[in-house]
């Protein structure tokens, strides 16, 4: 056991130098009918020059892939697929995820290495494991995976597959290569709006272009608003209003420096009328600063979406896990006497500091060095005996109430963290929550329904005018004067951006 243990730890230490041969069997070529650009990813990288990418912003989730392949030279984490077993221990999945820098494994199929038939995350630790018992010695990723995974062809709109994956409660999907076994026909190159992600009860790795998160894609989505924004309004004006924050990423096109035309100015009134027409179907209101999101929040769910402590309180690290496991939630917000932010203890926290540290770290905390069940240098911590205040995140990343809601999206995929503590302007009085998942829904119009519930015909005319409304939104950030009519909706005549903002408008 201890000889699996080590040669676990070698191959994570291995994997950071992995050779070039292993990315491209990663990342195999895959290429569009003829006729159509290609998108092929040959050792990770985009046979494409990267000033198309200036000019024209991805609609499907096969050109966020090749973008993001281009613009990290094959470094990105989506274009990596990091697999474990069923017989793997929990600690040593843990660690690989720590390693590694992400919150899923794929599970391959105990006789078919190609095969993947479900995933290790996060949640699948925090909601399964006994945290009483602790360590959990002998507890495999086969006792405690998600069994099925969730997969999209390559030509699902990035807005619908954030649709699709918000209502079954996931936050990755796999992409499939145009043209394989489990897509079928090779995509044309535009959108689908019909493409659907869906669970599958297992699917080849061979057939996988990249792994797909809801953050990719959230971040997408914001750099689109950040560009239409720039072309909408003068520069002073889009730095007031939070687009020209330091949240923003490089590689935006750049909007024009002198102030917008007539014309542009009436397609970006009408694009807001649109967004609020879609706000108010889904959430009864416009929602336009983490103020508004704190509302609507604690309305619909009429309860807190975190818990919180008193940095004095001796709450241990096994019952703040134990805690947010029982009330659904992933975060437990520390505050001192005077209700001011002291930090923050997440799963991931949890997992990283507690269950896989990535150190050594001495004292009564340290639980027996002999248990074999957690990987080489990796000894966990006692979780009974570890207070929150020990292993808690201190260095925050804080918001205020008046934050539009594109800047705390920002703030947060720019940073790699899913809950940003907001905090009064005048006290720094803690006031709420804004969670990753609550962003991606008010950016990208997604209802807030329970986990299972099947999509409703008001829900599939959200999506269906979301989707319509992002490649308006897109269109107009690209400096575009015509905008084709949606993807599966009936075929209209090229209109100006304006119209056809007001047509989703109208439909929504």
């Amino acid at each position: 056991m201890r000889g699996t243990s080590v040669a676990r730890a070698a191959r994570r230490a291995a994997a950071a130098v992995c050779s070039r041969a292993t990315r491209r069997a990663q990342c195999a070529p895959a290429t569009r009918s003829a006729g159509a650009a290609s998108w092929a990813l040959v050792g990770g990288r985009r046979m494409a020059s990267t000033e198309a990418i200036a000019k024209t912003w991805a609609r499907s989730l096969a050109g966020l892939v090749e973008d993001r392949a281009a613009a990290s030279s094959g470094a990105s984490k989506m274009l990596r697929t990091v697999t474990t077993t069923r017989g793997e221990r929990v600690a040593d999945a843990v660690a690989e995820m720590r390693a590694q820098e992400i919150s899923m494994l794929l599970v391959g199929d105990h006789e078919d290495d190609d095969k993947v038939v479900g995933v290790f995350t996060e949640k699948c630790y925090k909601a399964n494991v006994d945290h009483e018992a602790f360590p959990p010695a002998g507890v495999t990723v086969g006792d405690i995976f998600q069994a099925g995974v969730m997969t999209a062809p390559a030509d699902t709109p990035i807005v619908a597959a954030m649709h699709d994956l918000m209502a079954a409660g996931a936050r990755h999907v796999l992409v499939l290569k145009p043209g394989s076994a489990a897509q079928g026909d090779a995509a044309e190159g535009a959108p689908d709006a019909s493409k659907r992600v869906s669970s599958q009860e297992s699917v080849l790795l061979s057939d996988v272009a990249a792994v797909v998160s809801v953050r990719d894609m959230l971040r997408h989505l914001l750099r689109v608003h950040s560009a239409a924004l720039k072309r909408a309004e003068p520069p002073a004006a889009a730095a007031k209003s939070g687009a020209a924050s330091t949240e923003g990423e490089q590689g935006e096109p750049e909007g024009p420096a002198a102030p917008a035309s007539e014309a542009t100015k009436a397609a970006w009134e009408a694009l807001q009328r649109s967004a609020k027409a879609l706000d108010t179907q889904a959430f009864g209101e416009p929602v336009k600063d983490a103020a508004d999101a704190l509302k609507h929040v604690a309305r619909v769910q009429e309860r807190n979406s975190y818990l919180n402590c008193l940095e004095s309180a001796p709450v241990s690290a096994a019952s703040a896990a134990r805690q947010m496991a029982a009330n659904h939630v992933a975060a437990l917000v520390v505050v001192d006497d005077e209700a001011a932010m002291a930090g923050i203890f997440t799963t991931r926290d949890f997992l990283w500091r507690v269950v896989a540290p990535a150190t050594p770290v001495d004292g009564a905390a340290r639980a027996a060095a002999s248990d074999d069940s957690f990987a080489a240098g990796s000894t966990p911590l006692d979780a009974h005996s570890t207070m929150v205040s020990d292993v808690m995140t201190k260095q925050l990343r804080l918001a205020n109430p008046d934050w539009p809601i594109e800047r705390c999206g920002r703030a947060m995929t720019k940073r790699g963290i899913r809950h940003l503590p907001v905090v009064s302007r005048d006290s720094s009085t803690f006031v709420g929550l804004v969670s990753l998942a609550d962003v991606t829904r008010f950016v990208a119009k997604i209802r807030f329904r329970p986990v299972g519930d099947s999509a409703s015909d008001s829900d599939a005319k959200l999506r269906a005018g979301a989707v319509e409304y992002f490649e308006a939104l897109t269109a107009f950030a690209e400096g575009k004067t015509q905008q084709p009519a949606a993807a599966g909706a009936p075929a209209e005549p090229a209109a100006a951006a304006a119209d056809a903002a007001d047509a989703a408008s109208a439909r929504a």
